[in-house]
């Protein structure tokens, strides 16, 4: 920030708290599901773990094809380039 240029720099707690000025990180899954509501759901369902557990692991595999997509693409793109 413009007004902290050439003063003492923040403490790391200080400046981790200043990211959380937009949007706070969020919160271990473990941590999660245990705020959730008591009254409506088991805090430790088998079946929601499952599923979150399931839900995780396409996650990865998604992001590990949409990686190595990324890596192809760059090396299409150097092809085309060393072509002109």
């Amino acid at each position: 920030v413009w007004w902290r240029e050439g003063k003492v720099p923040l403490p790391e707690y200080t400046a981790r708290r200043v990211l959380w000025w937009d949007r706070k990180p969020p919160l271990p899954f473990e941590l999660q599901i245990q705020s959730r509501s008591k009254d409506r759901v088991k805090i430790f369902d088998e079946r929601f773990l499952y599923l979150q557990r399931i839900i995780k692991a396409r996650r990865e595999r998604r992001k590990a094809k949409a990686a190595e997509w990324t890596e192809e693409r760059k090396k299409i793109l150097q092809e085309r380039e060393q072509k002109k």
